[in-house]
């Protein structure tokens, strides 16, 4: 930290993560510097001014952001982002000592990643923070024409730190996922248009695409409809009513990932 203000230090080279934490307390700010500092480069602010100023100019990865300081609240800050157009994609993990049900819904709904109770495990906070850090690089597609299940999902794989796109349609599923290449694509089999298999197909087919995976998730559950995804080389097929916590897991499994971040 510099002069109780934000770090002066600028990501190298190398492409290592920048997280950045927002607390007034410097016992927390050393224990999160202390047990993370071998997963990333840690840079830390006293306040939410400078703290906003630190996320304007230092673009972190990841902010970890007290809710109760003095001058600038944790809340305030979070809303001040999520209107900027520039900054409402960085990831927020709010820190707090109130547990309330509501103050965890306010901080979700005014778009953090997730929420923690101080005091906490340092050991478990560091486990759970290098799991976002780890998801960070990875895009997850969700193409489904019901709009309740894709903000269901979203909401799920952004708590867990990954990124989301969505897609109402097969055409719209398909121009995403050659413009942004994600790593998973979960695939709705009945929509508007080009449908899942079609979909599907041409992901596969394509060389440029091809490596992208794609889990079907869909109500069709015959015997035949499984073996024709599998066929089209879907890499996983389930049937909806589903529980978003197994999409997750299952998808994260087909990823290589954990799913510690979102515990």
């Amino acid at each position: 930290e510099t002069g109780g203000g934000a770090a002066a230090i600028l990501r190298p080279g190398a492409r290592r993560k920048l997280l950045l934490t927002i607390d007034d307390d410097p016992a927390v700010r050393e224990l999160i510097a202390e047990f993370l500092k071998h997963d990333a480069i840690v840079i830390a602010a006293d306040n939410g001014i400078d703290g906003l100023h630190a996320i304007r100019t230092q673009k972190p990865d990841l902010v970890l952001l007290d809710v109760a300081m003095p001058g600038m609240r944790g809340m305030t800050l979070l809303e001040t982002m999520q209107n900027d157009a520039a900054l409402r994609h960085v990831p927020v993990v709010m820190l707090s000592a109130h547990r309330r049900g509501a103050d965890v819904a306010q901080a979700v709904m005014s778009g953090a990643l997730g929420y923690v109770i101080k005091p906490f495990d340092p050991g478990v906070m560091a486990a759970r923070i290098r799991a976002l850090l780890a998801h960070l690089d990875t895009t997850i597609l969700i193409a489904d024409d019901d709009e309740s299940i894709r903000d269901l999902l979203w909401h799920k794989f952004r708590a867990a730190g990954v990124n989301v796109l969505q897609a109402a349609d097969g055409a719209a599923a398909l121009a995403l996922v050659q413009e942004h290449r994600p790593q998973l694509i979960l695939i709705d089999w009945m929509m508007p248009g080009l449908d899942g298999m079609a979909l599907l197909r041409k992901i596969k087919e394509s060389p440029d695409t091809q490596a992208t995976k794609a889990v079907m998730l869909t109500v069709r559950r015959q015997e035949q409809d499984v073996l024709d995804g599998f066929r089209l080389h879907a890499e996983d097929y389930i049937v909806k009513p589903f529980m978003p916590e197994e999409v997750v897991a299952r998808c994260f499994r087909l990823l290589g990932l954990t799913a510690g971040a979102n515990q």
